[in-house]
């Protein structure tokens, strides 16, 4: 076909602006001896150049600014698609316009026979496997630090809350019970409480009753308990199930099997030690005292 450069698959289709090539080496490479891209083809190939190299910086800014949350990945998401369809786009939506030449290059093999690369490049397949590995790294790691705070849970009074005022703050949870051997417990808390408060250390008691039935009052009841023997002033929060089946969604994320400390709370007074940036640091055992030696370590260290 003398004259024109013409794609073997789509007679119509100059070689140059065969959508297929555009922004791949195939061209470079395997046909040296062609005339240089006109201008608007050779936009175009930059652009797709330029459009696959954004993903992974864009997704790498919206992480670091848009508000916590899933509608965080969910914008980094729509970034990537975006992206991805204007490559795309570009590549199924070049304008075919001939392009004709007087005599045929030196030397150069017959486009007639030549293999066509894939719709999408190499490099391009690279950087959307690296970026879409990268995003659900980011995701699973922002989803999971983030999933403490966006539980629902309920107040002592009853009110509907999340653990959402205390990000940012290092979180001391514990389940507590009025009757049991480790109630007096609340005193090193208080203690805890008095001490690190100004650093951001949060202490938050859950009550149960899953154990010996230690916690049999109403909230009216533990409130006044803990005020009246104990003179408590951190935030308590309604009564929960720590344990089993009915596991409590926050217990589940704290205990549950994709939590980096499983198993079942133990009894009454086991401690789970939250860092600032939402991720579990720590787990102690019900009878580990709040002012224990490693206790006290664990909070400084998450309070640097």
């Amino acid at each position: 076909m003398s004259g024109q450069y013409a794609s073997p698959h789509l007679a119509t289709q100059p070689l140059l602006t065969d959508p297929r090539l555009i922004g791949s080496a195939f061209i470079d490479r395997d046909f040296p001896s062609l005339p240089p891209p006109p201008p608007g083809i050779r936009r175009k190939r930059n652009l797709i150049g330029l459009i696959q190299f954004l993903p992974l910086p864009t997704a790498a800014i919206i992480a670091q600014t848009t508000p916590s949350g899933p509608l965080s990945a969910l914008i980094v998401v729509a970034a990537l698609a975006l992206s991805t369809t204007l490559v795309w786009l570009l590549r199924h939506h070049v304008p075919a316009t001939p392009i004709h030449h007087s005599t045929q290059p030196k030397n150069q093999t017959s486009c007639q026979n030549a293999p066509l690369p894939n719709v999408i490049s190499s490099s391009m397949k690279r950087t959307i496997i690296t970026t879409l590995s990268a995003l659900a790294l980011a995701a699973t790691t922002t989803l999971a630090a983030e999933s403490l705070y966006e539980i629902p849970v309920k107040d002592i009074k009853g009110q509907d809350t999340t653990l959402k005022p205390y990000e940012g703050k290092v979180m001391l949870i514990v389940n507590v019970a009025s009757k049991c051997g480790n109630t007096k417990q609340y005193t090193e808390l208080q203690q805890l409480h008095e001490t690190f408060k100004k650093n951001g250390l949060a202490i938050l008691a859950f009550p149960c009753n899953d154990f010996g039935g230690q916690e049999p009052g109403t909230n009216e009841d533990i409130q006044e308990f803990c005020s009246s023997k104990y003179s408590v002033t951190f935030p308590l929060f309604d009564k929960v199930v720590v344990k089993g089946e009915n596991k409590h969604p926050l217990y589940m994320a704290l205990s549950g099997p994709d939590s980096p400390f499983p198993g079942d709370v133990k009894w009454n007074f086991g401690k789970f030690l939250v860092g600032k940036d939402g991720k579990i640091l720590a787990r102690f055992e019900p009878k580990t005292k709040p002012d224990a030696p490693e206790v006290l370590e664990a909070i400084k260290t998450a309070l640097k």
